[in-house]
């Protein structure tokens, strides 16, 4: 039987890691979370996420700096997901 490679995924506004796992169980690796929120942390440390978390304004994040510190090359990545970030925290409303 061949063996299925799981697929690189970034995860962008990641709130607590649900749709993370949700990929996971999909055979997508999320190699990092960008948010800011302690309860992903919680999640990480429970070992419900395997992906490196950067807590950061998605503005600040360098995409080539990013790719290089988790070792991707273009083309590499198969998923760029996000879910909307939560109204009650979004200082936009």
């Amino acid at each position: 039987e061949m063996r299925r490679r799981k697929r690189n995924a970034l995860s962008l506004f990641s709130g607590a890691g649900g749709t993370d796992l949700g990929f996971a169980q999909a055979g997508f690796e999320a190699l990092a979370c960008v948010e800011c929120c302690e309860t992903l942390r919680t999640a990480d440390e429970r070992g419900d996420l395997r992906a490196s978390i950067k807590e950061s304004d998605i503005r600040s994040v360098d995409p080539s700096a990013l790719m290089c510190e988790l070792g991707l090359v273009s083309g590499e990545l198969d998923l760029l997901y996000r879910r909307p970030p939560c109204q009650a925290f979004s200082q936009i409303g």
